[in-house]
């Protein structure tokens, strides 16, 4: 029978195992939890099966039965130490690759153990490891007292109940000796390693061999001949440690523990003796057992002395001058250096996820060189040119300690770091707030649905520190690392910014020392007069378009856009700002034709950051994190000099749209740079104009720019056959041009897809990016190096002979198959949470959005209408709305749905949702907002980490895709494996005809038209059903608001107020108040668990005196960094 191994282990020692596996061609089995299902083991392993946990002993037993495993390499840590484990595993006919160890298992043997060793003794986890699970004990009293608690922590940590006692030394060394038997009598020693700089007695750097041993190499001798008679006594089997407490005053040792298994240091030993492979040893010695290979030490000359000097330098996701308070989060970018020299052990790469619920070492660096201070500088070296951006590490600590005098002497015991000096240059978030993030002023502007991001105000940005809400400190943050070209957090896409978040309590950002103060800093004054003066009724200059004209709006809607009074709802964020008007828009047009049955509705086109969009009758005002595309009418855009006013607006505000021209734009962005020039003289110390004032509104214009926004139309020229084309100004920075009737059609999208790969032929200065739409193409571009008319001739001169080159390609794309799951559980979970968290639970697309489509559609059930939607390919149209949506119209129009959207639209719908709305198809790339009808699930086309742009997509414009019908079970399994990086899915590069497609167009416009006509009825009867379903709704919400109390009534109380979040991604261990306690000075309210590690959380000053009025964390769930534990007044 072929051998296979389980590596029953996690992190950086499953990868070292899994490598040393591989040298042998043996296959290989790991387990995964959930926290890890993304990690590289789960891709690289032979078998990678889910599990519950680590130290679930039944369970990695079955696993090892069902997958035939033969052997087990439990690593460190976990059950590596568990007698029981070990003892089932052989029970099993498996090969332990691991020997047993023996227990200290009651009170009463500890207590006399204790006598023996003599006090201060060190009552210590026998499973343990990480600095878990160890006491100082004085006397007898306190080992009473630590005895129950110590256990229950090490069988809780390690599932072992055992404990030992060890001579506790003041000022002591730790050295141990690493060794290898065979079982038989027979034990190598493989020399010392020092690991005296430990923090909580974890150990944080060692080395190969100690210092304290180069200056006493006697007591080295003595100390090894003890490990390997140790060894040699009990017929010591595979590798271990002997570790011994040296004391330092009178270099005598003491023998502390074996440690039966490898050491996380053993990467040190094999650094100093080439060609050592302590694990493949392992592997070969529990192969002998069943006769497959010999096994023989190696001869003892061969690696009895260490060639050279290492350091290695654990590195973990803490932070050291709080306390080494675990740093559980997300690590944005990843990069060790690499030299001959120097050796990496890590399971991180960019966009792992450092759990809370395991030991926060990510990575272990060892450096060698022929002396001690050479492999110091190395390692010194190898940190500096180390990148762990994200969340927080111990990189710049170890530095600091490798560079102290102690160390570089060898002078360093296990209790140096607790009196170790280390100043962090840093930012500590002790509140949050609504919403606090980190912002670059570099823009993304590659669009794909990727969010210009950056500063809602651009101008108090660029001022900084003297604007409400923002704050800017000298050399930015280093650790923040750029995403797709900006630092900007875009939270709906977890990306950019720290974390990809808002900031939250406990969270630390690292500053530049450039930061930190100088003798010649001062005391930074600006002159009154440069300060802004804020309204609360704004004047926001705008330019009509693109669709304000009578196609879109009446006459006297067209004068309302600029004449009526808009409130700034309390529904206003980075997104979009959402407004009340006081007179609504009535439209020129009964419906949106294509696009859906509110007149608002449009097939799918792109925008621009300050338009003003229709969503149905509410008016929103899109922001620099906006969606970048969708089916709404854009009625005006906000001119680029005024979009700063977007990040002072507030809830409450007033506001009016006025008509504005190019040269009062350009005006008006020349007083706001002399603006910011003035403040840079200021605060260099240079005397400053006082008449001049901050520019607050643009200058008033006498001949504002056209009403309606149409800048030219191009009529349609059948011997070219070309469409008409209708240029439409969207703001200062955009032009949309709508191409033919705004319908789906593939021959339309075909000429716009030539048209931009014309434009971006050229590279042109300005030109910042080209949005597609189903039947139209935005130019968005820069007013400050192109002029509007520039823009225009842009795009006129590069349509020539569009129509007939679009009927002459074949477009090369590729087919590809998505496994798709309908009608699933989390579809239908998803909108019974609409139902619940909005209240609406009748509406003609509930309580199933299958049975609506079906009916919608003419389809006689949903069977009916779901093999009609697989029957044809779909072609992507445009990437767009966030992170690369595509958005799908099938090749065969035959094939299309119809449907009204969501109203009001969901608050989430989940990541990989396939729905469908108007006359196209998404899928929803990340967990987001939503109006689309919910046909079912898919693959998730977007991918937070990649190598280059185009690796975040799954979908390219006019890919094919084909749906895969997919049982439920087989999805799970499917999208499991595609997360992990272990599916692929299948492709076909192919080419699409245009003219093939214009014949089918054409062959069934008879039948679509039809079909079209019918479903146009089916929407009419079912908008008038919508209508009073949607009028009743909102009847009962009114009334239900009407009797709602200020706060949210619960069990645990009133869940308002000012809340105490947790500072961390932890486990609820414990809530220490109650409804009505009145807060105090250092009271603990919670205790959570975060990497093993318990975090007491006090009252705060700023809460002292107040009262809990209620509780909203719950023992056992876990919460998240920033979100409330309890609630107070």
């Amino acid at each position: 029978m072929p051998h296979k191994l389980l590596i029953a282990n996690r992190g950086e020692i499953a990868l070292r195992i899994l490598r040393s596996a591989k040298e042998l061609d043996i296959p290989t089995l790991a387990p995964f939890t959930d926290a890890d299902a993304t990690c590289k083991i789960v891709a690289l392993v032979d078998e990678a099966v889910p599990i519950s946990s680590y130290t679930d002993q039944d369970a990695l037993l079955r696993i090892a039965r069902e997958c035939e495993a033969t052997m087990v390499h439990p690593g460190y840590g976990f059950l590596s130490e568990n007698h029981d484990f070990a003892t089932k595993v052989e029970a099993a006919g498996l090969i332990w690759l691991g020997p047993r160890s023996e227990l200290v298992d009651s009170l009463e043997l500890a207590l006399a153990q204790a006598e023996i060793v003599g006090y201060p003794i060190m009552l210590k986890a026998t499973g343990g490891g990480g600095g878990m699970g160890m006491v100082v004990c004085s006397d007898a009293s306190e080992l009473r007292k630590a005895y129950a608690s110590t256990v229950e922590m090490t069988k809780n940590l390690f599932s072992n109940a055992g404990v030992f006692v060890e001579k506790f030394i003041p000022k002591a060394r730790h050295i141990e000796i690493q060794v290898f038997g065979d079982g038989e009598g027979n034990v190598l020693d493989f020399g010392e390693r020092e690991c005296s700089v430990q923090r909580r007695h974890q150990k944080v750097i060692e080395e190969g061999g100690s210092p304290f041993i180069s200056r006493h190499p006697a007591l080295g001798r003595e100390m090894r001949l003890a490990a390997v008679n140790l060894c040699k006594l009990i017929s010591y089997r595979s590798a271990g440690t002997v570790e011994f407490l040296v004391d330092d005053t009178t270099a005598k040792f003491y023998f502390l523990e074996l440690n039966s298994r490898i050491q996380v240091e053993h990467a040190v030993t094999e650094s100093v003796r080439p060609g050592l492979d302590l694990v493949g040893m392992m592997i070969r010695l529990g192969l002998s057992s069943t006769g497959a290979v010999e096994f023989q030490l190696p001869p003892a000359e061969l690696f009895s002395e260490a060639q050279g000097h290492a350091i290695e330098a654990r590195i973990y996701a803490e932070i050291p001058h709080l306390g080494f308070k675990p740093a559980p989060g997300l690590l944005q970018e990843v990069s060790f250096p690499s030299a001959p020299w120097l050796r990496v052990d890590s399971w991180v790469e960019t966009g792992s996820f450092v759990s809370p619920f395991y030991d926060p070492m990510i990575a272990k660096v060892i450096a060698h060189g022929a002396t001690r201070e050479e492999s110091r500088q190395r390692l010194d070296d190898a940190l500096a040119s180390t990148v762990l951006l994200g969340t927080s590490t111990n990189v710049a600590y170890v530095r600091a300690i490798l560079n102290c005098e102690a160390f570089v002497a060898g002078d360093v015991t296990t209790k140096f770091l607790d009196t170790f000096p280390y100043v962090s240059s840093c930012v500590e978030v002790v509140d949050g707030g609504l919403s606090t993030s980190v912002q670059d002023l570099i823009p993304r502007l590659s669009g794909d649905g990727i969010p210009r991001g950056g500063p809602m105000d651009e101008l108090a940005f660029q001022a900084a520190n003297g604007a409400r809400v923002y704050l800017a400190i000298r050399g930015g943050f280093p650790a923040v690392p750029a995403y797709m070209g900006s630092k900007s957090t875009f939270g709906p896409g977890k990306f950019g910014g720290f974390q990809g978040r808002d900031l939250a309590p406990g969270d630390v950002l690292t500053l530049s020392t450039s930061s930190a103060p100088s003798s010649v800093d001062r005391e930074l004054a600006i002159p009154s007069s440069l300060h802004p003066t804020l309204p609360q009724t704004w004047n926001l200059a705008a330019l009509a378009g693109p669709h304000a004209d009578i196609s879109y709006l009446t006459a006297e809607d067209i004068e309302t856009l600029f004449s009526a009074e808009y409130t700034v709802t309390a529904d206003t964020n980075r997104l979009g700002i959402r407004l009340d008007p006081s007179k609504r828009l009535k439209f020129s047009r009964p419906d949106g034709g294509a696009g859906g049955g509110h007149p608002s509705n449009t097939i799918d086109h792109a925008y621009c950051v300050g338009n003003l969009n229709m969503n149905g009758d509410t008016p929103v005002l899109f922001t620099c994190d906006g969606p970048d595309a969708g089916g709404f009418a854009c009625v005006l855009g906000v001119v680029s000099s005024d979009l700063w006013k977007f990040g002072q607006i507030r809830p409450g505000d007033k506001l009016y749209f006025v008509s504005t021209s190019e040269e009062a734009i350009l005006e008006q962005r020349l007083r706001q740079t002399a603006w910011i020039s003035a403040i840079q003289l200021s605060i260099a110390g240079a005397p400053v104009d006082t008449s001049f004032s901050f520019p607050l509104d643009l200058p008033k214009v006498t001949a504002p720019a056209p009403v309606d926004g149409v800048l030219q139309i191009t009529p349609a020229d059948s011997s070219l056959l070309m469409p008409t084309l209708s240029y439409r100004q969207c703001g200062d920075g955009g032009i949309l041009v709508e191409v033919g009737a705004q319908e789906c059609s593939f021959q339309t999208r075909v000429i716009t897809e030539l048209w931009e790969r014309r434009i971006r032929a050229q590279n042109l200065k300005g030109v910042n990016s080209v949005g597609q739409g189903a039947a139209s193409i935005l130019l968005r571009y820069d007013p400050l190096v192109l002029t509007q008319s520039a823009a225009l001739s842009i795009l006129v001169s590069t349509s020539h002979n569009l129509g007939i080159e679009s009927q002459e390609v074949a477009i090369p794309c590729r087919r590809v198959y998505l496994p798709t799951v309908f009608d699933d559980a989390l579809g239908r979970d998803t909108i019974a949470r609409y139902s619940a968290s909005s209240g609406r639970t009748k509406a003609v697309y509930l309580p199933s959005n299958l049975k609506y489509l079906a009916e919608a559609s003419g389809s006689k059930d949903v069977e009916g209408m779901l093999s009609t939607f697989c029957s044809t390919d779909w072609y992507v149209s445009a990437r767009a709305f966030f992170c690369g949506l595509p958005m799908m119209q099938p090749l065969d129009q035959r094939a299309c749905l119809a449907s009204q959207k969501y109203n009001p639209s969901r608050t989430y719908t989940p990541a990989g949702t396939l729905g469908f709305a108007g006359s196209a198809c998404a899928i929803y790339p990340v967990d987001s907002p939503g109006g689309y009808q919910i046909l079912g699930r898919t693959l998730t086309p977007w991918k937070l980490w990649a190598e280059d742009y185009e690796g975040h997509f799954l979908l390219k414009s006019f890919d094919l895709v084909r749906w895969v019908p997919t049982s439920e079970e087989e999805f799970t399994k499917i999208e499991t494996e595609f997360k992990q990086g272990t599916y692929k899915v299948q492709i076909e590069e192919i080419s699409v005809s245009a003219k093939e497609v214009a014949a089918l167009e054409a062959s069934t416009l008879a039948e679509v038209e039809e079909l079209k006509l019918s479903q146009r009825r089916n929407l009419t009867r079912l908008a008038v059903e919508e209508t009073k379903l949607f009028e009743e709704w909102k009847k009962e919400t009114e009334a239900a608001a009407a009797l709602e109390g200020a706060g949210r009534g619960s069990a645990t109380g009133q869940l308002s107020g000012t809340p105490l979040k947790s500072p961390v991604l932890a486990v609820v261990r414990g809530l220490e108040v109650q409804v009505g306690d009145v807060l105090s000075a250092d009271m603990v309210v919670a205790r959570v668990e975060a990497m093993k590690t318990e975090i007491t959380i006090k009252v705060p000053r700023r809460l002292v005196g107040l009262k809990v009025t209620g509780v909203s964390g719950i023992v056992g769930e876990t919460v998240q960094a920033g979100e409330p534990l309890l609630y107070c007044a």
